[in-house]
């Protein structure tokens, strides 16, 4: 959850309140069922509810945002934006606060969230939320991500760019 809004993995819809279940409802009354929705935005601030596709959300360790659904509840309008071919789409950090207890993978996910705030990944929030920007830090760390994993870069930074989905 941030100050604007609360971010729920779809598999958690029925652990929140019936209340915040009832606002879902109304935006999904207004958009209809959007395909390919993993998490869901409840804004905070205004009457707003966003379905987000992560399609890459279990294998990878910062999914890029695919695309995003918006249900303004207040003006009844529903605005669509498309991610797939962006070169610096938004990313998501912390990917175990998304999800319910007994959610597949919600450890591992943890493990790595620990992993990089102890490398003091997260001490610049607002420049991370993009995969450039992710990059940058990752680089300027000398650090890259393999799986789940926090890793040393074993090449020069000046060779290899590291990126968030770095297999391993």
């Amino acid at each position: 959850m941030t100050k604007e809004a609360l971010y729920i993995h779809v598999t958690a819809l029925p652990l929140i309140s019936p209340l915040l279940r009832i606002y879902e409802g109304c935006g999904r009354a207004l958009t209809g069922a959007v395909e390919g929705t993993t998490i869901v935005k409840l804004h905070r601030l205004e009457p707003k509810v966003g379905y987000l596709a992560y399609p890459t959300f279990d294998r990878d360790a910062h999914p890029a945002l695919a695309s995003s659904v918006r249900a303004d509840l207040r003006c009844l309008r529903v605005t669509f934006s498309d991610y797939r071919q962006s070169t610096n789409p938004p990313i998501l950090h912390r990917k175990e606060t998304f999800v319910g207890p007994d959610y597949p993978g919600r450890e591992r996910f943890a493990r790595l969230t620990a992993q990089e705030e102890r490398a003091g990944l997260f001490d610049e929030a607002t420049a991370i939320g993009t995969l450039n920007g992710w990059n940058e830090a990752l680089r300027k760390r000398q650090l890259c991500i393999r799986g789940h994993r926090l890793t040393q870069s074993s090449l020069s930074s000046t060779t290899r760019k590291p990126t968030s989905t770095d297999a391993g």
